[in-house]
């Protein structure tokens, strides 16, 4: 048995509980919520190391837990709520260095808990032509999550036919992406230090959700000052949001100073 079986199972456990919400079946939906509770307990209660900080990746036919690989599944199936236990994870991954596929992962996944200078390194070593085993497929589409999931911050939900950006890097540079195909549209998405914009070149409008990290009181929608909405992520950092219709065609502008 493996760690990252466990998460897989918990995962699949709370999808099928969404899947059921959205039918209408409360009942379902809250059953396998508490069948994927049971699992998490499990993995928080019997695998986590108290003396190494980290938790164990496998569990012998002789009754005794191992270390291996998997604790990069952990976080990619979002299994984890315990903001010191994530970090301990993630300091293992940064000092215990494994194979081109397990690396691929990594760019979203330290972008999402607030490691972006990790995560920018890992894309630069992963993208270098001197990496060794590069050619495998993991790593080019890990780059590219790492890119526009990660540094750009994009999440699509499609139950609300919303798309989420927030800029996941702190140096001074912009970033920019065009003709990003979601929500059935292509899109253009740019950050800069103290904002982003917004164009949607499709038939419906979208939900924009400009997110910025910190807490920010006000936004500047194309210049009229909007109240966000704030609130912490499961590290505990602030984040402040604001919802706007971006309709075909036009191009919004959120900053979070304006003169």
């Amino acid at each position: 048995m493996s760690s990252d079986l466990i998460a897989a199972i918990i995962r699949a456990m709370k999808c099928y509980a969404a899947i059921a919400m959205l039918q209408g079946d409360k009942k379902t939906a809250d059953r396998y919520e508490q069948k994927a509770e049971v699992y998490r307990r499990h993995l928080e209660q019997q695998w986590w190391n108290k003396e190494t900080q980290v938790y164990q990746n496998f569990f012998t036919n002789t009754n005794t837990f191992g270390k291996g690989e998997g604790e990069t599944f952990l976080l990619w199936y979002d299994v984890l709520t315990d903001s010191s236990r994530i970090q301990s994870t993630i300091r293992y991954l940064i000092n215990n260095p494994t194979n081109v596929e397990n690396l691929s992962y990594l760019p979203y996944q330290f972008c999402r808990y607030g490691y972006a200078d990790d995560a920018y390194k890992y894309i630069l070593h992963l993208t270098n032509p001197e990496t060794k085993r590069r050619e495998y497929p993991e790593v080019s589409f890990g780059v590219i999550e790492g890119i526009v999931q990660g540094i750009i911050g994009v999440e699509a939900d499609a139950r609300f036919h919303r798309l989420t950006t927030i800029y996941n890097s702190l140096a001074k540079h912009s970033a920019e992406l065009r003709n990003l195909s979601v929500l059935s549209s292509k899109v253009d998405i740019k950050h800069w230090q103290n904002g982003s914009s917004f164009t949607t070149n499709g038939v419906s409008a979208i939900n924009w959700r400009a997110a910025f990290h910190g807490r920010i009181p006000f936004l500047f929608v194309n210049g009229k000052k909007t109240k966000t909405v704030q609130k912490k992520d499961v590290m505990g950092r602030w984040r402040s949001y604001i919802d706007v219709i971006a309709l075909p065609g036009k191009t919004i502008t959120v900053v979070t100073t304006y003169q």
